[in-house]
């Protein structure tokens, strides 16, 4: 056989070295500019001028930059990058050159004509692969063939998807820390959350694939927390945006963040896919006759695509604003860091509603309750804090001046003791009223050492409040910049002011946490929250205008009254009455609580800690109406912890609703019920040696048959309604009708069309001409009998779910309420659980298996190619 090699000759070794060269210098200016993007500022694309004009400004800022680093302006590594850029970039430029002659050279040549033109057609060919493959990424057909199209966006999501042009980032952050629902149980095998949490995951990634479609605005990035490198993926997400790091890092619980212009909504994944533990797991016994839950698929509730997509249409919408109108600041939302008080103000309600999206204002009813029964006001926080400010402000800069008046009198007197002589001590001293005879030199010891340590008294007092002034003078001085609170302040007008403050919120919560703790006889007396009329008409004028309104009502104790002076009947209570809720007096009580009463007298008791009472039920009968949607949220984000999201509180007030209200209810109007083994009690607070306990109404009780009759439960604790505003509210003259009517008497005429059979006002609509019908505006009130849900440092996720799902309703967000559905058209997911032995086969299957598979079909080919 000939030999086909190559002589060696000085053009063949010349030509390798080049070519070496070359490559190593394109691999060296790759290196280089890597390290050197590293280390150089970032240079932006101009967004004004023409294309040339950019191009040309985006270049000359590169040199600038690579300029600097060659002359070692920039620390770090800048100058050695720069140098291997540089040789790496000399070196291409001569191989390219060499390349360049040597093909000029085989061109002129007639024998390689040939050569260069299967050259140019090889170069055309992976020229047109190149311009299809570019082509097609942006010219291709998708097809959804799933039964249900599962990978095809709505068409009306699709239209609202084309109008946002903004580029908008989507986090999705996985926590190692359990969400807010398995928190409440830690037994919960964490197993499925996981497995949850990574479908969940898969399910943003191929929908925001889908989003992509539309545009390449949408990013996607997925933050793990138990990545080791996290911190430096969070640091390149959130690099141009604080707030953004801010609400990833106070995140509670697995969400996905949706950012756009310096804006962030978060979305739990809760809200976009619902596990549904109850229906992934099954109960299985266990020798001993035990049961134990078992893993089986894995069960997801999808709750549609349109949540997800609303958090990007609706990124720069206002957060909806809670007002909470409490009576004094002790109750506020901002923690008092006492860990005592804690256990009163909201501070929890405001961290759990800002993570949920909702900005929250406090808003008081009492001013100086500390002083007594204190007055009515309507006043912000920062119109107390500005009060509260100005008084200390006032006392310390009036108590200055005392102070050194009182230091100026003990070192004149100081000065007399010590230098006049005995016999003319008490006679410079008479206008000093010091009382004291000088007979010796012991006296004038004794009056001198006692003069110095007021003088050291009044100078350390001076000292100490001229430190506390220097602090609040600055505080109080930026709380003047306020002009919003200040001239508030200058207002009298209860009515008004109370009005103003309220005007901008879309919801309002009125709490009223009469029991703190019964075991240890903890109860406020109800009348401290009583509103004035003036004060009633404000919540009743905010509901006029079609918003809603949340009252948590505590407990009563009308046995043990105790008014106090200056508070007269609840007109607040009076608005929720005409709206159709009935009050009852009676508190809701277990056995278990009784007995903690009678064991832990005296003895400080967690209000529902260490009293374990039963749940409340959100499964109320329904009949033939739909379950309460605040109930039904409830339900199915109980069926998210396995029946462990259960909230348990002692001490409801039984609230009821009036017939003709409940009866106009599309749903059902009670909300939760209190167990069977509940009992209601009217006096619930312990006395000495009393201890509440149940008793069966008598026969002859005049309470029997009534919301007041003690009884065993079940109690129903709190409702919702959806209803029309009262028709007097805005127009007096039905309400005067019927009043009217019922004397004998006409008002405009209005009562010829009003029937003496209908005695709810609102009813009169229908008898009405209809050109004579007011606008009436529908709005949703919701109402429980415990003013301590929203009370303490943190929430329990059970009361967070409610406040959030009923205030949602509230909102007529209903897309925010999750959602459950039948069972074909959940997701389920096999898993399948192998034991020691069976994962040994399958790994041995995989590692050996295949290799000889592969192994066995080379085999075959090979036969085949020897029959051919």
């Amino acid at each position: 056989m000939a030999d086909a090699r190559q002589r060696t000759t000085f053009g063949n070794v010349f030509r390798f070295t080049i070519r070496g060269l070359g490559l190593t210098g394109l691999l060296a200016a790759a290196v280089g500019g890597v390290l050197l993007a590293t280390e150089l500022p970032a240079v932006g694309w101009p967004t004004d001028g023409e294309t040339f004009d950019k191009v040309k400004v985006a270049g000359t800022a590169l040199w600038n930059n690579y300029y600097a680093a060659f002359h070692s302006n920039f620390g770090g590594n800048a100058k050695v990058a720069s140098w291997v850029l540089g040789v790496g970039v000399i070196a291409v430029a001569l191989w390219l050159l060499v390349e360049l002659v040597s093909a000029l050279t085989l061109v002129t040549g007639r024998r390689t004509a040939v050569g260069a033109n299967g050259y140019l057609q090889t170069g055309l060919a992976v020229a047109l692969v190149v311009l299809v493959n570019v082509w097609s990424f942006s010219h291709y057909r998708r097809y959804d063939c799933t039964k249900d199209h599962q990978f095809t966006l709505p068409q009306d999501v699709r239209d609202e998807l084309k109008q946002v042009t903004r580029p908008t980032d989507v986090i999705v952050l996985k926590m190692r820390k359990p969400d807010a629902a398995n928190a409440a149980n830690s037994s919960i095998d964490d197993s499925l959350v996981s497995a949850a949490d990574r479908k969940v995951t898969e399910k943003v990634r191929d929908l925001v694939d889908l989003f992509r479609e539309i545009g390449p605005q949408f990013k996607v990035t997925v933050l793990d927390t138990t990545d080791e490198g996290y911190l430096d993926q969070l640091d390149s997400a959130t690099k141009a945006s604080p707030t953004l790091r801010t609400a990833i890092e106070t995140a509670p619980e697995n969400s996905i963040f949706f950012h756009a212009d310096g804006k962030v909504q978060r979305l739990s994944f809760a809200e976009f896919y619902l596990l549904d533990k109850t229906a992934s797991q099954e109960q299985v016994e266990r020798p001993g006759g035990t049961t134990q839950a078992k893993n089986k698929n894995l069960v997801l509730i999808p709750q549609g695509i349109r949540p997800f997509a609303d958090h990007i249409f609706k990124l720069g919408e206002k957060k909806p604003k809670v007002g909470l109108l409490i009576i004094h600041p002790f109750f506020a939302s901002q923690s008092s860091g006492d860990e005592e008080a804690d256990r009163y103000t909201s501070g929890g309600l405001r961290r759990m509603l800002e993570r949920n999206g909702f900005d929250v204002v406090d808003v008081f009813t009492r001013r100086g309750l500390g002083r007594g029964a204190g007055t009515p006001a309507g006043d912000t926080f920062a119109e107390s804090e500005l009060a509260a400010l100005e008084n200390s402000y006032t006392a310390l800069s009036s108590r200055q001046p005392r102070f050194e008046l009182q230091l100026m009198m003990f070192q004149k007197t100081k000065d007399t003791v010590d230098r006049e002589p005995l016999d003319q001590i008490t006679k410079k001293l008479e206008f000093l009223r010091f009382n004291k005879s000088f007979d010796t030199e012991q006296d004038r010891k004794e009056a001198s050492e006692f003069l110095a340590a007021n003088v050291k008294s009044l100078q350390d007092r001076i000292k100490s409040n001229q430190e506390e002034l220097d602090k609040v003078r600055p505080k109080y001085l930026e709380a003047l910049k306020n002009e919003r609170a200040t001239e508030a302040r200058r207002t009298t007008d209860v009515k008004l002011k109370l009005g103003r403050a309220v005007a901008d919120c879309d919801v309002l919560i009125v709490p009223r946490q009469t029991t703190p703790n019964l075991v240890t006889g903890d109860f406020l007396p109800p009348a401290i929250y009583s509103l004035t009329e003036d004060q009633a008409d404000v919540v009743k004028d905010f509901v006029k205008a079609g918003k809603p309104v949340l009252g948590l009502f505590g407990a009563v104790n009308p046995s043990d009254a105790r008014p106090i002076p200056g508070f007269g009947p609840d007109a607040l209570e009076a608005v929720f009455t005409r709206l159709g809720f009935e009050f009852s007096n009676l508190t809701v009580m277990y056995d278990a609580e009784t007995r903690a009463m009678v064991e832990q007298s005296g003895e400080t008791l967690r209000a529902g800690g260490t009293v374990t009472v039963p749940p409340l039920l959100f499964d109320v009968p329904k009949g033939e109406k739909a379950a309460n949607p605040i109930a039904e949220a409830m339900r199915v984000s109980g069926r998210t912890a396995a029946g462990q999201a259960e909230l348990r509180r002692n001490w409801f007030r039984p609230i009821y609703l009036s017939p003709s209200v409940a009866a106009k209810q599309k749903f059902v109007a009670t909300i939760a019920e209190s167990s069977k083994e509940s009992w209601g009690e009217e006096k619930p607070v312990p006395d000495g040696e009393y201890v509440p306990e149940f008793t069966p109404a008598k026969p002859d009780d005049p309470k029997r048959g009534t919301h007041n009759e003690e009884r065993k439960g079940p109690f129903p604790i709190g409702a919702a309604i959806e209803r029309t505003v009262p028709v007097e509210w805005l127009n007096p003259v039905p309400g005067a009708a019927h009043d009217a009517a019922l004397v004998g008497d006409a008002v405009g005429g209005w009562a010829a069309f009003l029937p003496m059979s209908l005695a709810d006002p609102s009813d009169y609509l229908s008898a009405l001409p209809k050109d004579k019908r007011p606008d009436l505006p529908t709005v949703r009130i919701a109402v429980y009998g415990h003013g301590g849900l929203i009370a303490g440092k943190n929430l329990d996720p059970a009361h967070e779910k409610l406040i959030v799902h009923t205030l949602n309703w509230q909102l007529k967000r209903d897309d925010r309420l999750p959602k459950d559905l039948p069972a074909e058209e959940k997701w389920q997911y096999p898993r399948v659980n192998l034991d020691e032995r069976q994962s040994l086969y399958w790994r041995l299957g995989t590692a050996i298996g295949l290799p000889l598979v592969c192994a066995y079909f080379g085999v075959l080919m090979l036969m085949l190619r020897k029959v051919r």
